[in-house]
C-alpha cells in the first residue's frame, strides 16, 4: 500500500468515527431530552375565583370502540377543555409516540383495547399538541415522585389534576417482569380526573374516563392509598409561565 491509498484509507476510518460520535451524541441529547420534560411539584397557581378550571371541564369518557385503552388520552383531553383548548382523543393520538416496550414516555399496547402511558408520556403528548397551536399561553406538567399534598393545592385552587390509580379503586396488579425506567407496569391501570377534595368529609371526587362511569365520590383515604401504591404519579395543566 503506497502513501496515497494509506492516506484515503485513514481518511475514510476518521470520518466514520467522526459520523459514529454525532450519532452517538443526537442520540444521547434526544434520550435526555424526552426524559427532562416539565415538573412542577411545589408551585401553584391561585386563581381569582374558587374552581375556575374544574368548573369548566367537558368529560370524555373511552368507548368501546377503536380508542378503548386510551383513558389517559380522555383525561388529557379533559384537562384541555377546562382552558378552551378543544380536542379530541384521535388528535391527542397524532401527538404520541407509541412503542412495545416503553408505557413511561410512550403509549405502549394496542387503541382498540387497552395500553398505557404514564404521567411523562402523557405530558410529552400534550405539550407537543400545544407546541403546534401559535401563541398557546398553557403548558402540561408532571407532578411526579411528590406527595399527595401537592395533587390537593392545586385542585384547591381550582386547577383540575389527572391522576394515575386502576380500573377498580383497588390496590394495581402488577405484572411480574415488566419494568420500564424504575417504573412497573400493572394490569388494571387507569387514569382519572380530580376534581375536588373535600377534607372536611374525607372524600374525593373525580371523572373517570373509563366505561363512561363520569363523575364519582369516594374515600379519600382510599383513594390516595390507591394513587400511591400506583406510584404516585398526576399531570396538570397550567399556565406556561409558572
Amino acid at each position: 500500500m503506497n502513501k496515497q491509498d494509506w492516506q484515503v484509507l485513514c481518511g475514510i476510518i476518521v470520518g466514520f468515527i467522526v459520523f459514529f460520535c454525532i450519532a452517538v451524541v443526537f442520540n444521547t441529547l434526544d434520550s435526555l431530552d424526552r426524559r427532562t420534560l416539565p415538573r412542577e411539584p411545589e408551585i401553584v397557581t391561585v386563581y381569582d375565583i374558587s374552581a375556575s378550571r374544574t368548573d369548566q371541564i367537558e368529560y370524555f369518557y373511552t368507548e368501546q370502540g377503536w380508542y378503548k385503552g386510551c383513558a389517559e388520552f380522555a383525561c388529557a383531553a379533559m384537562l384541555l377543555s377546562a382552558y378552551n383548548y378543544p380536542t379530541s382523543i384521535p388528535m391527542l393520538l397524532e401527538f404520541t409516540e407509541f412503542s412495545d416496550t416503553d408505557f413511561v414516555y410512550c403509549y405502549r399496547g394496542n387503541v382498540n383495547d387497552s395500553g398505557t402511558i404514564f404521567s411523562e408520556g402523557l405530558v410529552y403528548t400534550v405539550n407537543s399538541f400545544l407546541d403546534s397551536i401559535e401563541g398557546h399561553d398553557i403548558q402540561a406538567y408532571a407532578l411526579v415522585e411528590s406527595q399527595w399534598s401537592v395533587v390537593e393545592k392545586n385542585v384547591h385552587n381550582g386547577i383540575p389534576v389527572a391522576c394515575w390509580v386502576t380500573s377498580d379503586m383497588e390496590l394495581p396488579t402488577f405484572i411480574d417482569g415488566i419494568v420500564y425506567d424504575r417504573y412497573s407496569l400493572y394490569d388494571n391501570e387507569n387514569c382519572v380526573v380530580v376534581t375536588d377534595v373535600d377534607n372536611e368529609s374525607n372524600a374525593v371526587t373525580y371523572l373517570d374516563p373509563n366505561e363512561n362511569k363520569q363523575e364519582v365520590t369516594m374515600d379519600l383515604e382510599k383513594f390516595i392509598q390507591v394513587w400511591s401504591s400506583c406510584g404516585g404519579m398526576a399531570m396538570k395543566i397550567d399556565s406556561a409561565t409558572v
